[in-house]
C-alpha cells in the first residue's frame, strides 16, 4: 500500500490499493463473514470488485478522504480475502469479506442490513451482485432474541408430536364476507387441519374489517377445538399501516384467545423484530409470510438468498417462516430447499456446498424456527413432502383443501389421513418414496375422502426448472365425535402390531416411552396420569406392550396414549404421542360462550365426561 502519506493522498485510488483487499487476512472468530456473488463489468478485475464490495458495504467512498486518519480505520474497513470462480458460471466469481463485530449495532437486523446489502448492490462497476450466504458469530448471535416461541415450545402448547402440522389458507383469499371467511376456517379444523390463516394481502378491506374476521375466526377455532378435543389456530394477520395498529390488531387477538398471529415480510425488519418482542411478552406464535420476498430472492446473480433471509428471520424473532415446498408451484429447487429448512430448524449447520450453505452456523441457543411449505400441493404428493421436508414442518393445503370436490371438511380429512398413514408407513420402516403411492391408494380404499382427492389431483405437477439452483454437485372419517388427539388418531384403531411397530421406531430413535391415561380429554389437559415412570432403557418394544396391556387393564374404559419423549439437546421434549385405548362412547365436549361486551367472547371448553365424578365418567 506504501506509506501512510501516499495512501492519504487526495484523489481516486484502487480500492484493493485503499485497504479493502487482504489475501492474508485471518478472519477472526467474532468477524461477520458474506459470501457475495459478483459479477463484474467487462474489464473490471474480480479482485478490484470485490475490494470495492467491502469499501462500499463498510467504510470507503469513491474517493480519498483524509478523515480516514480521525478513526482506527484499518479495523472498521472490511476485508475482501478470497475470491473464487463460481463453478460453470464464466464471469462470476464468489468474494469472501470479513466484518469487525463493532460496524454492527448489537441486535439490530435493519442496522446489518444497511450495510451488507445498502447502497453497494447499484453500484456500477458490477453487472450484479447477490448475497449468497453469512456466518454470523456467536458473539453477535448471542445479542439476538431468536424466535419468540420456537419449535419445541410450539408442539408443548398445541399437544402435537410425531408429525408435520397441517394448514391451509382461506381460497378465496379476497371478497369473502367475516362471516362466510369463519365458515371456511370452521370446515377445515373440525376436518382435520391445525391451522388455518388469512393469506398475505387480507387485513382490513371494504368487504371484510379486520376485527370482524378475528371475532368470527375465533368462534371457528373454538367451535372445531370443541368438536374434535384438539388445540386448533388461526394465523391472524396483524398486518397494517403502522406499529399503533399493528399493535392493537394483535392486542385484540391475544385478548380473543387467538395462539397465533400473522405478519408479512413487506412491514420491514424494525417492525418484524418489533413485533418479535410482543409475541414474546405475550406467549404468541408468531407466523411470517415472505411477501415480496421473489423480487430480490429468485434471480441467481442478483438480490439476496432466500437461505439469508431467513436467517435473518430466524435473528429476528419469527417463529413461522414460508421456506418452499420443492414439489409446489413456487419456487424451489430440491437442494436449496433443504439448506433453508437447515438454517430454520438446526441448533449448528453445517457447511453444504450442494445445498447452498457456505458456513458452518452456530445457533448459539436460539430457538428453532418452523419452517412452512405452501403452494401447489395436494395429498397425493404427501410421501414427497414428508421425505424431503420432514417433521418439523407446517404443510398447508389450501386450494388442496377447500377444492375437494367433496367440501371442505372432506379435503381437510384427506389430507390428515394422507399425512397420518404415510408417518405410519415411514415409522413401521416402509420406504415411503417409492411405496408411497400405493400407500396413499390402500388407504383411499376406507378414506373416501382421500380417494376423492387422488382423483381429483392425481395428474397436477408443477415440473419446471427453477431458477435458483446450488452451483456445486455431488461427484459420482365419522360423524360420531372422535377425540383426534395425538399422530395417528384419523386412521383406524391401530392393532398391537401396529402399535408395537410404533413403539420400536421410537426405540430406534433412543427415546424413552412412557405411557399415560386420563378420563379428562380436555384439548388443555397436558397432563395426564403417569402409568409408572417413563421407560427410559428400555431395548425391546415388547417390554413397553406390557405395560400398555396392564394399563388397559386397569384402566379400560378411559383414554391411554404413549408418548416418546427425546432427552437429546435442542429437543427434550415428547417427539410421538400417540392414543391405544378409548372409551366405547366418547360423550365429547361443551362450548360454552360468555359475552363480554363489544361482541367479544370469552369461551369455555367442558367436558361431557366430567359432569360425572371420576371413575363414573365412561359407564
Amino acid at each position: 500500500m506504501g506509506s501512510q502519506a501516499e495512501r492519504y493522498k487526495s484523489g481516486v485510488m484502487p480500492y484493493a490499493q485503499m485497504g479493502y483487499w487482504d489475501a492474508d487476512y485471518v478472519p477472526k472468530d467474532t468477524d461477520v463473514i458474506c459470501l457475495f456473488r459478483i459479477t463484474p463489468q467487462d474489464g473490471v478485475d474480480p479482485i478490484e470488485a470485490a475490494a470495492a464490495v467491502a469499501g462500499e458495504s463498510s467504510t470507503a467512498t469513491w474517493t480519498v478522504v483524509w478523515t480516514d486518519r480521525l478513526t482506527a480505520c484499518e479495523n472498521y474497513r472490511a476485508k475482501a480475502f478470497r475470491v473464487d470462480p463460481v463453478p460453470g458460471n464464466p464471469g462470476q466469481f464468489f468474494s469472501y469479506i470479513a466484518y469487525d463485530l463493532d460496524l454492527f449495532e448489537e441486535g439490530s437486523i435493519a442496522n446489518l442490513t444497511a450495510s451488507i446489502i445498502g447502497n453497494v448492490f447499484g453500484f456500477k462497476p458490477l453487472k450484479a451482485l447477490r448475497l449468497e450466504d453469512m456466518r454470523i458469530p456467536v458473539a453477535y448471535m448471542k445479542t439476538f432474541q431468536g424466535p419468540a416461541t420456537g419449535i419445541v415450545v410450539e408442539r408443548e402448547r398445541l399437544d402435537k408430536f410425531g408429525r408435520p402440522l397441517l394448514g391451509a389458507t382461506t381460497k378465496p383469499k379476497l371478497g369473502l364476507s367475516s362471516k362466510n371467511y369463519g365458515r371456511v376456517v370452521y370446515e377445515a379444523l373440525k376436518g382435520g387441519l391445525d391451522f388455518v390463516k388469512d393469506d398475505e394481502n387480507i387485513n382490513s378491506q371494504p368487504f371484510m374489517h379486520w376485527r370482524d374476521r378475528f371475532l368470527y375466526c375465533m368462534e371457528a377455532v373454538n367451535k372445531a377445538s370443541a368438536a374434535t378435543g384438539e388445540v386448533k389456530g388461526h394465523y391472524l394477520n396483524v398486518t397494517a399501516a403502522t406499529m399503533e395498529d399493528m399493535y392493537e390488531r394483535a392486542d385484540f387477538a391475544k385478548d380473543l384467545g387467538s395462539n397465533i398471529v400473522m405478519i408479512d415480510l413487506v412491514i420491514g425488519y424494525t417492525a418484524i423484530q418489533s413485533m418479535a418482542k410482543w409475541a414474546r411478552r405475550n406467549d404468541m406464535i408468531l407466523h411470517l409470510h415472505r411477501a415480496g420476498h421473489g423480487t430480490y430472492t429468485r434471480q441467481k446473480t442478483h438480490g439476496v438468498s432466500f437461505r439469508v433471509i431467513a436467517k435473518w428471520m430466524r435473528m429476528a424473532g419469527v417463529d413461522h417462516i414460508h421456506a418452499g415446498t420443492v414439489v409446489g408451484k413456487l419456487e424451489g429447487d430440491p437442494n436449496v430447499i433443504r439448506g433453508i429448512y437447515s438454517v430454520c430448524r438446526d441448533s449448528f449447520t453445517q457447511q453444504n456446498l450442494e445445498q447452498g450453505v457456505f458456513f458452518d452456523q452456530d445457533w448459539a441457543g436460539l430457538r428453532k424456527m418452523m419452517p412452512v411449505a405452501s403452494g401447489g400441493i395436494h395429498a397425493g404428493q404427501m410421501h414427497q413432502l414428508i421425505t424431503y421436508l420432514g417433521e418439523d414442518v407446517v404443510l398447508q393445503f389450501g386450494g388442496g383443501t377447500i377444492g375437494h370436490p367433496q367440501g371442505i371438511q372432506a379435503g381437510a380429512t384427506a389430507n390428515r389421513v394422507a399425512l397420518e398413514v404415510m408417518i405410519k408407513a415411514r415409522n413401521e420402516g416402509r420406504d415411503i418414496w417409492n411405496e408411497g403411492p400405493e400407500i396413499l391408494l390402500q388407504a383411499a380404499r376406507w378414506c373416501s375422502p382421500l380417494r376423492a382427492a387422488l382423483d381429483t389431483w392425481k395428474d397436477v405437477t408443477f415440473n419446471y426448472t427453477s431458477t435458483d439452483t446450488a452451483d456445486f454437485v455431488p461427484t459420482a372419517t365419522a360423524s360420531l365425535m372422535k377425540l383426534t388427539q395425538g399422530t395417528f388418531s384419523f386412521l383406524p384403531e391401530l392393532t398391537d402390531t401396529e402399535i408395537k411397530a410404533q413403539i420400536g421406531y421410537a426405540l430406534a430413535q433412543g427415546w424413552a416411552i412412557g405411557v399415560e391415561y386420563t378420563d379428562d380429554p380436555h384439548p388443555r389437559n397436558f397432563y395426564w396420569e403417569l402409568w409408572g415412570n417413563p421407560m427410559f432403557d428400555l431395548k425391546d418394544a415388547a417390554g413397553a406392550m406390557l405395560e400398555v396391556t396392564a394399563c388397559r387393564k386397569a384402566h379400560s374404559k378411559v383414554y391411554i396414549r404413549v408418548n416418546a419423549f427425546d432427552a437429546t439437546r435442542g429437543f427434550e421434549t415428547t417427539r410421538l404421542s400417540f392414543i391405544v385405548n378409548r372409551p366405547a362412547k366418547e360423550p365429547g365436549f361443551h362450548l360454552k360462550r360468555n359475552e363480554i361486551g363489544g361482541r367479544q367472547i370469552q369461551y369455555t371448553i367442558e367436558s361431557y365426561a366430567t359432569q360425572k365424578p371420576e371413575g363414573e365418567r365412561y359407564e
